[in-house]
C-alpha cells in the first residue's frame, strides 16, 4: 500500500507542475526532455516487439452496484484490429464484438443477428462505459503500452520509479514505471475531463478504472500466443 500511495503522489506532484508550465503559454513549441525521449524509446521499441495475437482469458467488470464476469476468446492485431467473444462463467455465450478498424460488429446471446455500427472507438466507449476504445483495448490484450498523441513530454524521477508526462492540447498522461516489480500504472485525463487509471503489468493483465461513474474492468489473461493475420 505504501508503495502504491506513492506511485498516486508522483502522478499529482508530476501533472501539477508540468500542467503549470502549460497554463502559462496555451501556444508552447513542442518539447522532448532528454530523459523522456529515453524511457519514450524503450516502451515504442517493446511495443514495436509484440506481434498480432490470440488467446484466453476473463474480464470483470464492478460498479457501486453489480459485478458480472466472463470468460472470453480473443484475437487482436495489436493495433485496431480484434474479435473478442465472452462466455459466462458456466460456458454460456454472452455476446461477442469484433472491430476492422472501420466498423464495428456486435453479437448477443450468440445469436446469428449481428448489429454493425460505424466508429467503433464511439461505441466501445458507450458500451463499456469507460474513455477507451478498440484501438486502446486491441494493444493492451497484446501487452502494449498505450501512448497519446504528444507535443510535449518530460520525465521525474524518485528512487526506483519514474514518472514519464505526455501532454497534447486535450489531454494529459502520465507513465509510472517501477523497476522493483516492473509494474506500470498510467493515469489518463481525457478531452472531457473524465479521469481514470490503467495498471498494467508485463505479464499482459491489466485494470481499469473510471471515477465518475465508478467502474472497474479487470482483465486476467491465462493464455496469449502469437498469430498472423489476426485482422481476417
Amino acid at each position: 500500500m505504501t508503495r502504491f500511495l506513492k506511485f498516486i503522489l508522483l502522478i499529482n506532484i508530476s501533472l501539477f507542475f508540468y500542467s503549470c508550465a502549460f497554463k502559462e503559454n496555451n501556444s508552447v513549441q513542442p518539447e522532448i526532455s532528454e530523459a523522456a525521449q529515453k524511457i519514450l524509446s524503450s516502451v515504442l521499441k517493446e511495443n514495436s516487439e509484440k506481434k498480432p495475437c490470440k488467446g484466453t482469458g476473463s474480464i470483470t467488470v464492478q460498479t457501486d452496484s453489480s459485478i458480472q464476469s466472463y470468460n472470453i476468446a480473443y484475437a487482436s492485431d495489436g493495433y485496431n484490429k480484434i474479435r473478442m467473444e465472452f462466455l459466462t462463467p458456466v460456458g454460456l455465450p454472452a455476446m461477442a464484438f469484433s472491430s476492422n478498424g472501420k466498423d464495428f460488429f456486435f453479437a448477443r446471446d450468440g445469436g446469428s443477428k449481428i448489429k454493425k455500427y460505424s466508429n467503433p472507438d464511439k461505441v466501445l466507449k458507450k458500451g463499456l462505459d469507460l474513455p477507451v476504445g478498440v484501438s486502446f483495448i486491441s494493444m493492451l490484450i497484446c501487452g502494449k503500452t498505450p501512448i497519446i498523441d504528444f507535443q510535449n513530454a518530460a520525465a521525474e524521477t524518485d528512487g526506483n520509479v519514474t514518472a514519464l508526462i505526455l501532454k497534447n492540447k486535450t489531454q494529459t498522461e502520465s507513465m509510472i514505471i517501477s523497476s522493483l516489480d516492473s509494474r506500470k500504472i498510467l493515469y489518463l485525463t481525457n478531452e472531457k475531463n473524465k479521469d481514470y487509471h490503467l495498471f498494467l503489468n508485463n505479464t499482459g493483465n491489466f485494470m481499469i478504472i473510471s471515477k465518475k461513474p465508478y467502474k472497474k474492468l479487470t482483465f486476467q489473461n491465462n493464455i496469449r500466443m502469437p498469430i498472423k493475420n489476426a485482422g481476417n
